[in-house]
């Protein structure tokens, strides 16, 4: 009895302890065992049911149950190890989800080390949730409405300033930028607007260097 659950808290435990900017390699295998494992809990329901219930009828009475009380608690426990185990699926799923849609606000593009982590379905969500926020971020219309034409993922943190000193850290060459054109060479410093900043700081080009 003190099996039930296990594969399900070590699934979630995966996710849980790896790096909180990041997705661990998808387990299909572990999942089908527990989706297996829930499958077998309804079966063995059934199967008990049926044999103390009656043969038109899907109920099986109080009575009946109290006459057969070590089945009636193997019930009660296949029942909620189903959906214990359902919760924790789910749970692992929608922390993989949460991770990469915290991926999108931070990276314009999923890296590739956390691409190939991800099950083809995860995939499919990132590239559908990819599409909607540059949708809502733009100013195309869709369905009649209008994206708000804003780039909501620069300024995740409200700038103190309009302004930040950066050090270079990798060559750019010359770069345009609102107020005209400056040499990116490593090593350099360059006070930049910050929303012009941001997308190089988190590429890694440049780092900010504090006053």
């Amino acid at each position: 009895m003190t099996e039930y659950g296990r594969k399900g808290i070590e699934l979630l435990k995966e996710i849980l302890n790896h790096d909180n900017d990041s997705v661990s390699a998808y387990n299909e295998d572990l999942v089908r065992s527990i989706v297996q494992e829930v499958h077998d809990h309804a079966s063995t329901m059934e199967r008990i049911s049926q044999e103390h219930g009656d043969q038109d009828s899907q109920v099986v009475g109080t009575d009946v149950w109290q006459e057969h009380i070590d089945q009636a608690a193997a019930c009660v426990i296949h029942l909620h190890s189903g959906i214990r185990n359902k919760k924790l699926l789910l749970a692992y799923l929608m922390q993989r989800m949460e991770r990469l849609k915290t991926v999108r606000w931070g990276q314009r593009a999923l890296p590739e080390d956390v691409a190939t982590n991800c099950s083809p379905h995860e995939l499919e969500f990132y590239k559908k949730y990819d599409s909607l926020l540059s949708w809502y971020m733009g100013k195309d219309e869709k369905d009649g409405v209008a994206g708000v034409g804003l780039d909501l993922t620069l300024d995740v943190r409200p700038p103190k300033t309009n302004n930040v000193l950066v050090k270079v850290l990798e060559d750019q060459g010359d770069m345009m930028f609102s107020f005209g054109q400056a040499t990116l060479l490593r090593g350099t410093l360059h006070l930049l607007p910050v929303d012009e900043a941001e997308p190089l700081i988190r590429e890694g080009s440049v780092e900010p260097v504090d006053a």
